[in-house]
């Protein structure tokens, strides 16, 4: 019996009407017991995909390191569960023209899924995918699928050198600030106009990170996630960023 690899969550059900997500969500860094963030630094300490929500509950970390477990020791397998799901999104795309139907497949990892199947994107045109990566070659690659956007995420280890040439490029760049997130108590601060000189824009109001809503050459801000103390140390470890 195939196994549903593709769920949804509250962070990825914020598009409201207009855009319907699901999302692949592994154990992120290596909590599965298998390495899924080869790029990852700091920013593992304070992951918002392990560290708040529903997803500090044991039943939902445990099915996360399942379906890691399950990419990692039968590859075969999982593919063919995977391309199942993919092409109930697809007929969902042409029989829905209305909604932008998308796919997050790294939901709390950094997998270059355009290297381990390509077929995962042409097979499915009507499907936006979307990611974000720490890796600056994935970010500036010219190959991607047309159908798959990623945005940069910055943080301590980067080159602001390279981040700036992916703006330049038109590319979209993550940056996560410490800017009070409460949505339970009504406590959402906004976030800063710019960062170094480029425009930010709200990332939080919704998870897809496409173009044609984000635009291009953009900064998306992003309020650091998981509690007061993780976001202090995520400031101590030069992965969020201060507002002025």
């Amino acid at each position: 019996m195939a196994y549903k690899l593709l769920t949804s969550n509250n962070k990825l059900d914020k598009g409201g009407q207009l855009i319907d997500i699901l999302g692949l969500a592994f154990a992120p860094a290596d909590h599965s017991g298998h390495e899924v963030c080869p790029w990852r630094g700091k920013c593992a300490k304070a992951c918002s995909l392990w560290f708040s929500g529903r997803t500090v509950t044991q039943s939902v970390r445990g099915a996360a390191i399942r379906r890691t477990r399950y990419f990692f020791e039968d590859r075969a397998a999982f593919m063919a569960d995977l391309h199942e799901d993919l092409v109930k999104r697809q007929a969902y795309a042409v029989a829905n023209p209305d909604i932008i139907v998308c796919v997050r497949l790294n939901t709390a990892s950094d997998i270059p899924w355009e290297c381990i199947d390509p077929t995962l994107f042409s097979r499915y045109p009507d499907v936006r995918f979307y990611d974000y990566t720490k890796s600056v070659i994935r970010a500036m690659s010219l190959k991607l699928p047309d159908n798959y956007e990623l945005t940069y995420s910055v943080n301590e280890q980067s080159d602001l050198v390279e981040v700036d040439t992916l703006l330049t490029m038109r590319r979209n760049c993550a940056v996560a600030f410490d800017t009070i997130y409460r949505p339970a108590h009504n406590n959402v601060q906004p976030l800063p106009a710019a960062w170094n000189g480029r425009q930010v824009i709200d990332g939080d109001v919704y998870d897809a990170r496409l173009a044609d809503l984000d635009g291009r050459g953009v900064i998306v801000g992003l309020r650091g996630k998981g509690g007061k103390r993780r976001v202090i140390e995520a400031v101590e470890d030069g992965f969020v960023q201060v507002t002025a």
